[in-house]
Formats: C-alpha cells, sequence, structure tokens
C-alpha cells in the first residue's frame, strides 16, 4: 500500500499522475517520467491547494524521486505543525 510510505504519498502520486498525464510510481522520478519546470510549478501548485501548506517549488527539484518528495513534504508539515503549536 502505497500510504505505508509517508502520509502524503498516495496524494503525490495522484497528482504526479494526473500532471504528468501518464501513471507513476512512488519510485518514479518526477523529470525522468516528462516533467518539467512548467509541471513542477503545477505539481507543487495542485499539492500546496489540497494541503494549505506552502510547498517550496525547489523541494521538486532537489527530491525529484516522488517517494523522496513525499518524505520531505511531511517533514515540512510536521515541523509547520510543531511551530504553530
Amino acid at each position: 500500500m502505497v500510504s505505508d510510505v509517508t502520509p502524503y504519498a498516495d496524494l503525490v502520486v495522484r497528482v504526479a499522475t494526473q500532471v504528468l498525464e501518464s501513471p507513476v510510481t512512488l519510485e518514479s522520478n518526477f523529470f525522468d517520467a516528462g516533467g518539467a519546470s512548467l509541471s513542477a510549478l503545477a505539481l507543487t501548485s495542485l499539492i500546496q491547494e489540497e494541503l494549505e501548506r506552502d510547498i517550496p517549488l525547489d523541494l521538486v527539484f532537489e527530491y525529484p524521486v516522488l517517494a523522496d518528495f513525499a518524505r520531505e513534504i511531511a517533514v515540512l508539515s510536521e515541523s509547520a505543525s510543531a511551530t504553530a503549536v
């Protein structure tokens, strides 16, 4: 099950599949799967909308493998939650 890796894994795979118009997995590299800078912008924007949280665009460039990208979103969300308390 995808969501066992991180709570954001399903979201990242679903949105990346939508943006790339091609099925991807957590092991997929966003750019090797057809992503480019504009689709990276679309990916982060759609995830931001769903999470109602800032996702830096450079995160997808730093972590192009979707599992790593999802993990970093989890780290960002945890740190944002910790500072909000």
